[in-house]
């Protein structure tokens, strides 16, 4: 609802990093309990939410295999959702949740390879972007086919780009 506010970061426990959910529901912060990530970095980097239960949150850890999550809150509990291989080891550093089978999110792997997501309703497919395009820190859409991305190419010059259709 309109009083409903998440926040989502990590905190430090003994000596790593644990996932950190909080939500407001318009009287109080509640600490929502995410899946175990593993590893000793954790981190949720980015949220977008649509409605009170189609919520995304984009997380990274650096364990051995270098995993990424996506987590979807379905109104009760995140779900991890699989994303391409392409994306693995990388960091998700935006998101946007346009509709239930609309969403974006960004970021880069391998210091300044581009990470670009698509979820259908179905499963997250990577997106093709122009070369040398670099990380991309924030995506944002007002309808359908029509998104914006923002980061840096990989000689730190500021980059946007426009996406126009699925």
């Amino acid at each position: 609802g309109p009083d409903e506010l998440w926040a989502v970061g990590s905190r430090f426990v003994a000596t790593s990093t644990a996932v950190l959910a909080l939500h407001w529901d318009g009287r109080q912060w509640t600490q929502v309990a995410a899946p175990p990530t593993g590893g000793y970095y954790n981190d949720f980097l980015a949220i977008a939410a649509r409605a009170r239960d189609d919520i995304w949150t984009a997380g990274n850890y650096s364990d051995q295999a270098g995993n990424m999550r996506l987590l979807h809150w379905e109104g009760r509990s995140w779900q991890a959702v699989a994303v391409p291989p392409e994306a693995a080891g990388g960091q998700i550093l935006g998101l946007a949740a346009l509709g239930s089978d609309d969403a974006w999110a960004v970021g880069a792997r391998d210091q300044d390879l581009t990470i670009a997501l698509h979820w259908d309703g179905r499963s997250w497919q990577s997106v093709e972007t122009p070369a040398g395009l670099g990380r991309l820190t924030t995506v944002a859409g007002s309808a359908p086919g029509d998104v914006w991305a923002a980061g840096r190419t990989a000689d730190h010059q500021p980059v946007l780009v426009h996406r126009v259709g699925q």
